[in-house]
């Protein structure tokens, strides 16, 4: 008969902490120690019972409170392994009962482990979300966001994100879903993550630069990145954001999951949008694409900047397809740019130009870039009469002009093929996102 070993001191594996296991406090350790000794205690009736998925759910609450590696969680583990037979027909509503109770005095265990004086702010909040993980109470929803806001702040960020993104799935109250829902975005700073903005069905994806932090002294630089007839949002998104890094650039990354930039969407795009969106949204969105795009980019730049300290102006490239929605914002927001980069990109409504603009609005600088090598250069996929990027860059020009939008400098790049050209765009735009060049400065 497997007999479960006396507890001894761990060697513990701290589950999403910041610090190293063997480096806890004596005090701190012995905690985690009671909690993983409740659940090797309950997995042993378990056990008895022949009760092998309640059994196992035992053996990972035990792992996470001590780690893996621990004595009597390997024996346990290894007596888990060796189960077998059916269970018996009242054990099961027994082991629930004790389930319960367990549950309660791990999560006070945890809950004194949040309170404990010594213990850093970085452990703190993750010991708040295990008490409330198994036993929730008013209390500790309310608790939670403040202990998890103070963790990220002294360097427990993934840890902080995970917890955020578990708590959110267990529906908190209304009052606190809005700070988890943050924390979880805080949690994936460095990293692109999906989001929907607040009151329109448009998608993003966002990525936030490495020293992120909330209430800096100065706005996030933006840059707004539109992709092509791919639709390979999150591809553009992670491929700035890499260039972003690599230059120390502090600065917000967005990539709109738009419609005006790609073809019919069927078959596989279809595919690819239904990740995004549901039937009836797609449906929507098609009645009006270039109305849909505009007015879902601008409730993201709101939101970026309620939420996330952004700019109020932003730096926008287009490429191919993409450069429907950067000429949009161009001729119908120009207000709301910083600076624009279209790159080989489409342009077929002329009759954006119309309307007046003030000065400050046309004191938008733009830098339109096109490829010599481009195969769809003067003709789209090589069809006559469907113009291709020269022609409609052409157009746009004259449309900049006629809309006083005068500040223009275009550029053909004799190696380029067709390309967001990222390296020529981020050239342009660098000194406007490191705050020393600004938006009227002498262009070109």
């Amino acid at each position: 008969m497997f007999k479960l070993r006396p507890l001894v001191p761990l060697l513990l594996l701290a589950l999403a902490l910041p610090l190293a296991a063997d480096e806890l406090p004596a005090a701190e350790r012995k905690q985690r120690e009671r909690v993983a000794a409740l659940w090797l205690k309950l997995g042993k009736r378990a056990l008895k019972a022949k009760l092998r998925e309640q059994a196992l759910s035992c053996l990972a609450e035990a792992r996470r409170a001590v780690g893996p590696k621990a004595t009597p969680v390997q024996a346990y583990a290894q007596a888990c392994r060796q189960i077998s037979g059916e269970p018996r027909g009242s054990a099961q509503a027994s082991f629930a009962k004790q389930e319960d109770k367990t549950k309660g005095k791990a999560a006070k265990l945890y809950e004194r482990l949040g309170e404990a004086k010594g213990v850093p702010p970085a452990r703190r909040g993750v010991y708040v979300w295990e008490a409330l993980r198994l036993a929730p109470t008013p209390e500790r929803w309310q608790a939670l966001a403040p202990a998890l806001q103070a963790a990220w702040q002294a360097g427990a960020r993934e840890a902080v994100g995970e917890a955020a993104r578990e708590a959110l799935a267990l529906d908190p109250p209304a009052e606190v879903r809005e700070a988890l829902a943050q924390l979880e975005l805080l949690g994936g700073v460095g990293k692109v993550v999906l989001r929907q903005a607040k009151g329109h069905p448009m998608r993003y994806y966002l990525a936030l630069p490495d020293d992120y932090a909330p209430g800096a002294k100065t706005p996030w630089p933006v840059l707004v990145t539109v992709d092509g007839a791919g639709s390979g949002f999150q591809g553009t998104a992670k491929a700035f954001a890499n260039l972003v890094r690599k230059r120390k650039l502090p600065c917000v990354v967005v990539a709109p999951c738009g419609f005006a930039n790609t073809n019919a969407i069927q078959g596989k795009m279809k595919e690819k949008y239904l990740r995004w969106y549901d039937e009836a949204t797609i449906a929507k969105a098609e009645q009006d694409r270039h109305a849909f795009d505009l007015a879902g980019l601008e409730a993201v730049l709101e939101e970026l900047r309620a939420d996330f300290g952004a700019a109020a102006q932003v730096c926008i490239t287009g490429f191919s397809g993409g450069g429907n929605l950067t000429y949009q914002m161009v001729f119908k927001r120009p207000e709301r740019l910083l600076a624009a980069a279209p790159a080989c990109a489409n342009f077929s409504r002329p009759g954006w130009a119309a309307g007046e603009r003030s000065p400050e609005a046309c004191a938008l600088p733009i830098h339109v870039i096109t490829g010599g090598r481009d195969p769809h250069r003067e003709w789209t996929h090589g069809k006559q009469g469907s113009p291709g990027i020269e022609p409609q860059t052409d157009a746009a020009m004259a449309a900049l002009k006629r809309a006083g939008l005068t500040r223009v400098k275009r550029t053909l790049i004799p190696e380029l093929a067709h390309s967001p050209a990222r390296k020529q765009v981020l050239d342009f735009f660098e000194p406007y996102l490191r705050g020393e060049k600004e938006r009227g400065a002498p262009w070109p």
